[in-house]
């Protein structure tokens, strides 16, 4: 498998496992969670990871 398409699937997997950590933190007392998991997913941003921003926008859909 290309290195590329490894990249591709583990930007998948960490995004995918990072919104499910961030949805189950919300509405309990774990906002150092939420925090977190956001500040990943502003990392992601900044480094312009294609798969975040395509899920950001499914998201907000």
């Amino acid at each position: 498998m290309p290195l590329q398409e490894k990249n591709h699937l583990m930007t998948l997997e960490v995004s995918s496992i990072l919104l499910r950590l961030y949805e189950s933190a919300q509405g309990d007392q774990k906002s150092q969670i939420t925090d977190r998991c956001l500040d990943a997913w502003d990392l992601l941003f900044e480094n312009r990871v294609e798969m975040a921003m395509g899920l950001t926008r499914n998201i907000e859909q």
